[in-house]
């Protein structure tokens, strides 16, 4: 075999196999770089290993109900219309002007496919600044990106601006459109020849150990992760199989609980959340005023009462609970959720009162970050944080990252364990 001194080819020399070699050769250098760091081989193992029934997955596909599929996609366009017609009769008030006549039927008399609002696009970034900073006159809500101040019109930024009531009847049925036109991507995408959806997961997609995933090799499929709970009927089991769901129950939670307890020996959150209503405990314990029976149904009713917006106290307490375990602010938390900052900042003060020992981890990840940039979960599973160790946002991300990290981790084994050890089972 020749020997080929790359150094002294001029680019586009070699062709492809010099090409492809020279690529292998600096990957296997990075590796070789990667080793000396130490301690985290048995992760890169585990997550080589995790290949084999990832394969195994994306070669069965997850076969599809033909009918159910063209039902749904029809469902789907119904409720297109509805909400096209909803939008358009808002904006057309706003702005003043008669609502155009939408499209012609076809000659069977069926209204348009995937019918679309004819006064704002829902996907126009243009069209939707123009529409709440011009024509409504809201205060704008900037961030701050690489290129520059940006003014979003993500998921995010439109919570935030249905917190100003003028705008949140529009806002909620963009939002529904575009949830709505997700779920039709997903069913309009090409479906294999066996009438299978195949998908491609990508083992180390996140940093969170969580998978990712995308279309197929083949170009078919899609983002197999984010299937909208009414309509999973069109997913259904090969003939003669069973088909199953596996979840766990208020997993980040539990981690954050027994973070907590390895390291401060304080258990008090994790036996709140081994209770059996982690959330309505948590009401009781925020709002100890209440006529509280020590009956877990009476008192679920009364955590189930209104509390704000078309919030329960439980919800309340589920939302705010999270956000601050993820050092959510108390102002940032009531633009995302719509309950007035004088009750989250209330609130947070008697929850961290009542579990102290989430305002030590907090100092514990600070401290970590600090000091050796990079934190390990309960696993033992290391990351290196590259971001500015003193900002706000990398802190929230590391807090963030222990427990979403080994939920991931935790799942992954499981699927590894099932796979190896019950091989009379499929996994779809």
């Amino acid at each position: 075999m020749p020997i080929i001194a790359l150094h002294e080819l001029e680019p586009g020399q070699g062709g492809v196999q010099v090409y492809n070699s020279y690529d292998t050769l600096i990957t296997y250098g990075v590796w070789e770089n990667l080793k000396k760091l130490g301690g985290d081989l048995p992760v890169y193992n585990f997550e080589r290993s995790l290949q084999a029934p990832v394969i195994d997955i994306m070669q069965r596909g997850f076969l599809v109900d033909p009918t159910a599929r063209e039902l749904a996609i029809m469902k789907i366009d119904k409720e297109l219309g509805k909400i096209s017609r909803i939008i358009d009769q808002i904006v057309s008030v706003v702005k003043g002007k008669s609502i155009p006549l939408t499209e012609k039927l076809d000659k069977f008399g069926n209204p348009p496919k995937h019918p679309k609002p004819l006064l704002l696009n829902p996907g126009s970034l243009p069209q939707l600044q123009k529409f709440f900073y011009d024509d409504l006159k809201l205060e704008k809500i900037t961030k701050w990106t690489r290129d520059g101040i940006k003014l979003p019109m993500d998921e995010d930024t439109l919570k935030i601006i249905a917190n100003y009531f003028p705008a949140r009847p529009v806002v909620n049925a963009i939002l529904t459109y575009r949830n709505l036109t997700k779920q039709l991507e997903v069913f309009e995408r090409n479906i294999d020849r066996d009438w299978r959806m195949r998908t491609t997961y990508q083992i180390a997609g996140t940093t969170t150990t969580r998978f990712s995933s995308s279309k197929s090799i083949m170009g078919s499929g899609g983002n197999m992760q984010n299937i909208n709970g009414n309509l999973r009927h069109v997913f259904i089991p090969d003939k003669g199989w069973k088909l199953y769901g596996i979840d766990l129950e208020q997993a980040e939670s539990r981690e954050v609980g027994l973070i907590i307890g390895l390291l401060f020996g304080d258990w008090s959150y994790l036996d709140y959340c081994e209770s059996g209503d982690l959330h309505t405990s948590v009401c009781k314990l925020v709002w100890s005023e209440f006529p509280w029976t020590g009956d877990k149904k009476q008192d679920r009713k009364i955590a189930d009462r209104e509390f704000v917006n078309g919030k329960s106290y439980r919800d309340g307490s589920k939302t705010l609970g999270h956000g601050s375990n993820y050092l959510g602010k108390p102002k940032t938390m009531s633009l995302h959720s719509g309950i007035p900052v004088n009750l989250v900042a209330a609130f947070q003060e008697k929850y961290f009162k009542a579990f102290p020992g989430i305002h030590l981890w907090h100092q514990y990840v600070k401290k970590e970050l600090q000091t050796k940039n990079r934190l390990a979960n309960v696993f033992g599973v290391t990351r290196y944080f590259f971001g500015r160790i003193d900002a706000d946002a990398t802190l929230r991300e590391g807090v963030a990252h222990m427990p979403q990290s080994a939920t991931g981790q935790r799942l992954n084994l499981g699927l590894y364990r099932l796979w190896q050890g019950f091989p009379e089972v499929q996994i779809l």
